[in-house]
């Protein structure tokens, strides 16, 4: 049978895929490793075709605007053709192992209940004589399966294609439709006789189209602060603040020599002197003393400090005077401001001392206060919180540590009925009750993160399987008397009810695949 590019096609692809992908499922428990890869791989091709046979109806219809051209067609024909032809020669090869296991469920259905134990033992033999078979096809088994994966990863490839063209035509024709708005907006601002509220709503839209992104402020606020010269209201303010610090005791005051020019914000008008902003002494005065603002500001000037002998003002000293020309000759001091003693004024003062009763009334009222804070504190106050130890909290391992635990755990256990041997196996049923508690742990904390990522959950319960397949018949039935103990099962519900993952559910039924057969030839035994 041929193949093409056609919804009818692509549908029966994936009814023949996932007809095998069942078949290869349906003996699930006791097949190789290299079958249930398989079985994944025609998991992933059925849902492929299924995504492809959703937008097949979209690319037939416009094949020429999809990526590709003229010649996508043909390409998908040519690849759907060779994704029939592997699914028919795996469907032959595979028919003789589906054919005998329908012949053994209808005879086992008919089987009277006398013979039950000789048809369970043959059975037995068929399906070991069966995973012997598709072991010695390993070979066939792993080409197909790499002939399977290509064909997804094509078929993915295509979705993908078809995901971002369609993507390329929605910003293309939003595009087409902005610049068309915009068109009609230009034509009506350009309209005399339009109305004039109209005119103002139409001017407000196209304001908003054509509006540039917003700048990046900065952080720091640039306030805007008057500049004053020399001599005006910032110079008075400047020489009310020494006259602060100077007091009106005789000594040298300040004068600016003549002013250097200058460029850039320090630089006045031309011919005058030097200008400063009030942002820039604001800066000033809150990392300098008075006197080293006055020489900083004095250098911002570019003028010499003058010093000048001044006998005691009778009046108000008035602002720094900045004289321009004819300037005394004299050498630059650091300014240094004189302070008056203050430490005569106050032992020059009478102490003042209260009367003993108020004093003692005084310390009365401490006393009192002080025990009603402590009342109030004790009342009011929080309780001292318990540190709970560090050995009480139960740490989650992680995902290295379980795996690792397995191994340990799945150790052979000692051979015979000592004393020493029982002791052993009571502290390996211990220690598989501890790794199923970690396990828990574990699983509550990637649920509690909503982790999609399966591959470690889907990994450890692969080494958990082995492990189980690998153990003999006493250490299988020691780990699940213990993990009973433990309610591992409840959690793998509880894990497979969650992340709806396909992977996850195969390993999880396999583990109670198992665990069921154990139980069953226990209680038979």
């Amino acid at each position: 049978m041929s193949f093409g590019f056609s919804i009818g096609d692509i549908v029966l692809l994936s009814q023949l895929a996932y007809n095998l992908y069942s078949s290869v499922s349906a003996g699930r428990r006791n097949a190789s490793r290299e079958l249930k890869e398989l079985e994944d791989v025609l998991f992933g091709l059925r849902c492929a075709l299924d995504h492809l046979g959703e937008v097949a109806k979209d690319v037939l219809a416009n094949p020429t605007n999809r990526p590709g051209g003229p010649d996508l067609k043909q390409n998908l024909n040519r690849m759907i053709e060779s994704c029939g032809s592997t699914l028919q020669e795996l469907a032959l090869i595979t028919k003789k192992y589906r054919e005998m296991a329908i012949t053994e469920d209808s005879e086992s259905v008919a089987a009277p209940a006398k013979i039950r134990i000789l048809e369970d033992f043959t059975k037995n033999l068929k399906v070991n004589w069966k995973k012997v078979r598709w072991d010695m096809e390993k070979q066939s088994l792993q080409q197909y399966r790499d002939k399977l994966r290509s064909h997804t990863d094509a078929i993915n490839i295509i979705l993908n294609s078809v995901l971002w063209s369609n993507a390329n035509n929605m910003e293309s024709s939003s595009r087409a439709n902005h610049e068309k708005t915009h068109s009609l907006l230009s034509q009506a601002l350009a309209n005399p006789q339009t109305d004039p509220s109209l005119h103002q709503l139409v001017k407000e839209i196209h304001g908003l189209l054509i509006q540039p992104e917003p700048l990046v402020r900065s952080i720091r606020a640039q306030v805007a602060a008057p500049v004053a010269p020399m001599g005006s209201g910032f110079g008075n303010a400047f020489a009310g603040g020494l006259k602060a610090s100077m007091g009106a005791s005789a000594g040298p005051r300040i004068v600016m020599g003549k002013a250097t020019p200058c460029s850039g914000p320090w630089a006045g008008p031309p011919g005058g002197p030097p200008v400063m902003t009030a942002a820039m002494i604001a800066t000033d005065e809150v990392h300098m003393d008075a006197d080293v603002r006055a020489n900083a500001f004095a250098r911002s000037m570019r003028g010499p400090i003058i010093l000048e002998s001044v006998a005691p003002p009778a009046e108000t000293p008035g602002p720094i005077s900045a004289p321009r020309d004819n300037l005394p000759a004299a050498s630059s001091v650091p300014f240094k401001p004189q302070l008056p003693d203050r430490s005569v004024a106050s032992s020059s003062q009478r102490k003042f001392q209260l009367p003993s009763s108020i004093v003692e009334l005084n310390n009365m009222r401490q006393i009192t206060a002080l025990k009603e804070f402590q009342v109030f504190k004790l009342k009011y106050s929080k309780p001292t919180e318990l540190v709970k130890p560090a050995f009480l909290y139960l740490q989650a391992p992680d995902l290295a540590q379980l795996r690792e635990g397995l191994r340990y755990i799945f150790r052979p256990l000692p051979v015979g009925g000592t004393d020493q041997a029982r002791i052993e196996s009571h502290e390996r049923k211990s220690e598989v009750v501890r790794w199923a508690d970690g396990f828990s742990q574990y699983i509550k904390g990637v649920l509690r993160n909503n982790d999609q990522s399966h591959n470690g959950q889907v990994d450890l319960l692969v080494d958990l399987n082995g492990a189980i397949e690998k153990s003999d018949w006493k250490m299988r039935g020691l780990f699940y008397q213990a993990s009973e103990q433990a309610r591992l099962e409840e959690m793998l519900d509880r894990l497979q009810a969650s992340l709806k993952s396909v992977r996850v559910m195969k390993e999880i039924e396999e583990f109670q695949d198992a665990k069921e057969e154990w139980v069953d030839s226990y209680e038979g035994g």
